[in-house]
């Protein structure tokens, strides 16, 4: 029993160690485990990351095609507004250029006014060399001026409605150059505005840092590891269980026969010290005394032949008893 208890106990020594061996291979890839999935883990943010550029990205980009769209807007509404300047300045030259004969004209009215109403006032004089001129060359001559001055005022007019009519045009144009000053000053205005949300954007997406990762590792080539290391642990934990049952069973065998052993022991003494104590009494024969001491001397024998033996019969042990009171 000693031997098997040993043995036993070094098998469960070696099964302890095996599985010390097999949980720190289960806990080496269980680690590895965890790296992957943390690096995993830090390349889904990295993609989220990623993403994010991308969409600012393109967000910054789409504001940068509304900033070129706006400023494409504004140049037109420039052109519009230079050539509606170029307009008024020709139409204000036009102007100064009808006020200038609209004046000359003027002055050829006032004096061909002063002359005829002087020719009116002396009709016997000539009124360019004031010689003495019958009524038929005046009348010929009043008749001509005033048809020239009616020629003239007729000019005068139409110098006077093409300055008004310039002057609408002036009036109409600076309105819509008014309009386009505007339109012009809400594009500059959305521009600006468009600009600083651009850089915002550019400001977020060129701050984004991503990180590189090369190729990760299997994760099943780990987790077939700890699937095989947890059968062998469990394997090994079940041959523990066995052989500690074993040896706790060997044990309890062991201590059961000890306690026989001693018992046995104890009830030798115990007879050594009654067969002591016997006295055979004298009132026997030589005969009979020969025989019991022949008897003594065999349950003597077979007491000494028990001390060798691992094991007793109570009830043989018992009756052995009887014999050597007998």
């Amino acid at each position: 029993i000693n031997e098997s208890i040993t043995e036993y106990k070094s098998k469960l020594k070696i099964s302890e160690s095996e599985i010390i061996s097999n949980q720190t291979s289960k806990e080496k890839a269980e680690l590895s485990i965890t790296k992957i999935k943390e690096e995993e883990k830090l390349k889904e943010e990295a993609e989220k990351l990623q993403r994010e550029y991308d969409s600012k990205k393109t967000l910054y980009d789409h504001k940068n095609e509304l900033i070129q769209g706006l400023k494409n807007e504004r140049k037109s509404v420039s052109s519009s507004i230079d050539e509606y300047d170029d307009l008024i300045s020709d139409v204000q030259s036009s102007i100064e250029k009808d006020e200038k004969e609209k004046t000359s004209i003027q002055d050829q009215i006032t004096k061909l006014s002063n002359r005829i109403t002087e020719a009116e006032e002396n009709p016997s004089l000539c009124p360019l060399c004031k010689n003495v001129i019958n009524k038929e060359e005046l009348d010929h001559w009043l008749k001509e001026k005033k048809e020239e001055l009616k020629d003239k005022e007729n000019l005068m007019k139409q110098r006077e409605d093409s300055i008004a009519a310039n002057n609408q045009k002036i009036d109409e144009w600076n309105e819509k150059i008014s309009d386009l000053t505007k339109k012009k000053n809400e594009f500059t205005s959305s521009i600006n505005d468009a600009e600083k949300e651009a850089k915002k954007i550019y400001d977020e997406f060129s701050s984004i840092e991503i990180p590189e990762f090369g190729d990760s590792e299997d994760i099943s080539t780990y987790e077939s590891v700890i699937s095989e290391k947890n059968k062998k642990i469990a394997s090994l934990e079940t041959e523990i269980k066995e052989f500690s049952s074993a040896i706790k069973k060997l044990q309890s065998q062991k201590e059961a026969i000890d306690e026989k052993i001693g018992a046995i022991k104890n009830e030798i003494d115990s007879l050594q010290k009654e067969h002591d104590e016997i006295i055979i009494p004298n009132t026997k024969s030589d005969k009979e005394l020969k025989e019991l001491q022949d008897k003594k001397i065999e349950v003597i024998t077979k007491i000494e032949g028990l001390k060798k033996k691992k094991f007793i019969d109570e009830e043989y042990l018992a009756g052995l008893k009887e014999q050597i009171k007998d």
